[in-house]
């Protein structure tokens, strides 16, 4: 959420399947499905059905990174 929060994720970059980011960090795919699905739901990323998930370019039309 950090990078999403500071801008350092570009408005629209793909993000890493929550497999592969689960493998990354070592933690349960569960954790990184949560942790995604709570910032769908607090407007930082897209879920674009059958494609995955990205940072949400609305966010950033709102308030540009700094």
């Amino acid at each position: 959420m950090e990078r999403v929060a500071v801008g350092s994720l570009a408005p629209t970059q793909k993000l890493p399947s929550t497999r592969a980011l689960a493998r990354q960090l070592k933690v349960s795919r569960n954790t990184v499905a949560a942790a995604y699905q709570r910032l769908v739901a607090d407007g930082h990323l897209e879920a674009r059905p059958r494609s995955g998930i990205y940072v949400s370019n609305a966010r950033y039309a709102a308030s540009p990174p700094r």
